[in-house]
């Protein structure tokens, strides 16, 4: 049984997070979830984000919101230096530069200073600040917050801010000492690191000897579900899609095509953002339409029930070594997937860092043939229920170390 905190000895804890609920991006999910836990660990959480129209790209704002609304600050956008940005990020690209930390949402930082009422949150008396990266305005804002309001602060990584290994046109690679610059400078003054997985925080910590860096999975909320699958056989995928896991996808249905030769097993997909065009185009050209539904954005709830009576649940990444970042990142949807009754098929290498997540959880496989994935699906039922690990992926069990970690860098003198 958890303890009760009373409120009066809480600390309270102020975070910087341009995505928070209702939206149910990935990035939105981070705090938005692990937030509800924060009380039971001794913190009182506040949130300065963006309105959550200007930040779901296409997903629908149906995530709980998990604070009381007073403890939301709403800082819009100053649309007309947005449009600046933007025009400047064309020149960018015409001189051949591309930056992860120059950005159309850069202004966003000067909204936050001149919004903010420094004296009301002088007298909330806070004991950290947390500033979550992306994008970079936040770290901007939380350093601010923090020398103002004369506290700790922490910067939360879901991503790298350079050190990139993505393939980039001609030209373009030295850009990114411009990032290396931006992050170094923004890092700096921060009294700790959090990251989202290991390889990034041996990554930090390389970079960083000095700093106190910790990983922070993302996790699965709710209850641990131990049926539901329908009788209709099918594999699910709701989410984004990017660019590089096109090829995954493809492999994916080309399998599934030689699958439904032996079995009926079909696939429904819910795409959200600027690859669904693609994906319609993909089935039609492999002429898929009798296997694939390519279906519309719904709630965060339909999204659940759908999951939860999956045969397979589907989780992309690239399939070519040279994408390195794609190697070591797991993609959050993973975590969402281990506590659903059906097995994960990862369409991803088998040494990448998805793949050993599966293989340590039990709760799937990672695979990038076209042959281990028609035995996969054929094979899959009843196998892959998830072993004692799983448990250490929940949002309320990554929540308490977040915080016990907060605690720490409290008292680190």
């Amino acid at each position: 049984m958890i303890k009760e905190i009373k409120k009066e000895y809480m600390k309270k804890v102020l975070i910087v997070s341009w995505y928070f609920a209702p939206c149910s991006r990935m990035g939105a999910k981070r705090y938005g979830l692990m937030c509800k836990y924060f009380e039971e660990n001794g913190y009182e959480p506040y949130i300065i984000a963006a309105p959550a129209s200007l930040t779901s790209d296409g997903a629908e704002y149906d995530l709980e919101v998990p604070i009381p609304i007073e403890h939301i600050f709403e800082v819009e956008v100053n649309k007309d230096k947005m449009y600046f940005t933007l025009l400047m990020l064309k020149c960018f690209s015409i001189l051949k530069l591309y930056s992860r930390t120059i950005e159309p949402m850069h202004f966003w930082y000067r909204n936050v200073k001149n919004a903010i009422d420094l004296q009301q949150l002088e007298k909330m008396q806070f004991d950290l600040v947390i500033g979550t990266y992306g994008p970079m305005a936040n770290l901007f804002a939380a350093r601010y917050l923090s020398k103002k309001l004369k506290c700790k602060y922490i910067i939360d990584i879901r991503d790298l801010i350079s050190g990139y290994n993505e393939k980039l046109p001609q030209g373009y690679r030295w850009t990114s000492k411009l990032d290396y610059i931006l992050e170094k400078l923004s890092l700096y003054f921060a009294d700790g690191i959090v990251t989202v997985n290991s390889k990034l925080t041996k990554d930090m910590r390389r970079r960083y000897p000095r700093k106190k860096v910790f990983t922070v999975y993302n996790g699965w909320d709710g209850e641990q579900i131990t049926q539901g699958i329908s009788e209709e056989k099918y594999l699910y995928f709701a989410g984004i899609l990017y660019e590089y896991m096109l090829d995954s996808l493809c492999l994916l249905f080309k399998a599934l095509k030689a699958v439904n030769e032996k079995k009926d097993i079909r696939m429904m997909i819910r795409c959200v953002g600027g690859q669904a065009v693609k994906v319609k185009q993909i089935v039609r050209k492999m002429k898929m339409q009798d296997i694939v539904s390519c279906l519309p954005v719904v709630s965060e709830k339909i999204v659940a029930e759908e999951r939860k009576k999956a045969y397979i649940n589907v989780v992309f990444n690239s399939i070519h070594k040279e994408d390195f970042e794609s190697m070591v990142a797991i993609p959050g949807k993973t975590y969402e997937y281990m506590h659903e009754s059906a097995p994960v098929l990862a369409i991803t290498l088998c040494d990448s860092k998805l793949a050993k997540l599966l293989q340590y959880t039990d709760k799937g496989k990672g695979i990038a043939t076209e042959h281990e994935i028609v035995n996969f699906i054929l094979e899959a039922d009843g196998k892959y229920k998830g072993n004692q690990n799983v448990l250490k992926f929940s949002r309320r069990y990554q929540t308490n170390r977040l915080c016990r970690f907060m605690d720490y860098i409290l008292n680190y003198e």
